[in-house]
């Protein structure tokens, strides 16, 4: 794949880490506070569509994310962006 660097991608994401040796990076959508996060290439097309509360970069083919605000576990995806392990749902504490 080209040589590129995120810092090469017209300012469109409001997070963009840095690309992986396959050359994927996580990016978020929207404002910083309430983003989504998915996996763009390095021509800077979507590859998994923004789904994520949070993202990290690839490692030995799996990437930590967290689907949703609330969540306090830790997912794994593939690159395909299927889970390959999916932490339980949490709850909210009971109010007191």
């Amino acid at each position: 794949f080209p040589t590129r660097r995120s810092s090469d991608l017209p300012v469109q994401f409001a997070i963009c880490t840095r690309f992986d040796d396959a050359g994927m990076a996580a990016v978020a959508v929207g404002d910083p506070i309430d983003n989504s996060m998915g996996f763009i290439g390095t021509e800077g097309r979507f590859l998994i569509n923004p789904r994520f509360y949070a993202a990290n970069n690839f490692r030995d083919g799996l990437a930590e994310v967290t689907p949703t605000k609330g969540d306090r576990g830790t997912s794994y995806i593939d690159r395909s962006g299927k889970y390959v392990w999916q932490a339980p749902p949490t709850s909210a504490p009971p109010a007191r």
